[in-house]
């Protein structure tokens, strides 16, 4: 209903707005309430959780998690709809979620990347088996503005093959995650308080899973394995 002439062009900062995207989370545990909703999303009947922590080379603590589904994969070609904001692949062109579709933002996985290092590797019916990896995006962000992830690699040179029983799978994995650097977030990953944050926050825990007809017969098992 404006009658005035639209030139000016709203634009985005961009560094910025990609900062804010991975660091503004309340709850450093987000990192499984998305994962395990990705995972439902894409069929999985088997999920795996663990949380290792190692003591690396300089006597300091090299905290991972893994997080592994043996739901449908992401191809190759919709690789940048991980690593993109706002480019999901659960929306149609339309920006229509598709149904019954729970994570649809392309912001919730971003949580994944306040670390050193996330790795990912995929494994499709079609065959295609690729990994990728994003280097500590905080620092790119803050080195150049912009934020970039490798080519696709073959998930056995990153030590990240998907079982081979498996049609399809997903796997990620966060190397020491800056969210539990300090020991007011690090006994989150407990495992005592992981399973229960797991069974209170995610779709593990919800009713949904009972009266979805998407999901209520997926009979997905759960396993996890916090730290001691």
């Amino acid at each position: 209903g404006g009658k005035g002439t639209f030139r000016g062009k709203v634009h985005v900062n961009e560094g910025y707005e990609l900062y804010q995207v991975i660091t503004d989370f309340g709850d450093a545990l987000e990192i499984f309430r998305e994962a395990i909703q990705n995972s439902y999303d894409e069929g999985a009947t088997e999920i795996y959780i663990n949380v290792d922590e190692k003591k690396g080379l300089r006597d300091d603590k090299i905290l991972t998690i893994d997080i592994i589904d043996n739901g449908a994969g992401l191809a190759k070609e919709n690789v940048a709809k991980f690593f993109d904001v706002a480019n999901s692949s659960k929306v149609d062109d339309g920006y229509i979620v598709k149904p019954n579709k729970h994570g649809y933002k392309g912001h919730g996985a971003k949580v994944f990347f306040n670390a050193k290092l996330v790795q990912i590797s995929s494994k499709t019916k079609d065959g295609e088996c690729w990994a990728s990896e994003m280097v500590d995006a905080v620092g790119q962000i803050s080195e150049k503005g912009e934020l970039y992830y490798s080519d696709t690699i073959n998930p056995s040179d990153i030590g990240m093959e998907l079982p081979v029983e498996w049609e399809s799978g997903f796997m990620v994995r966060i190397i020491s995650p800056y969210y539990f650097l300090s020991y007011h977030n690090r006994y989150k990953l407990n495992h005592i308080n992981l399973r229960d944050y797991c069974k209170w926050f995610t779709l593990m825990g919800t009713i949904e899973i009972l009266y979805n007809d998407s999901i209520k017969d997926q009979n997905t098992v759960f396993y996890l394995n916090g730290v001691l």
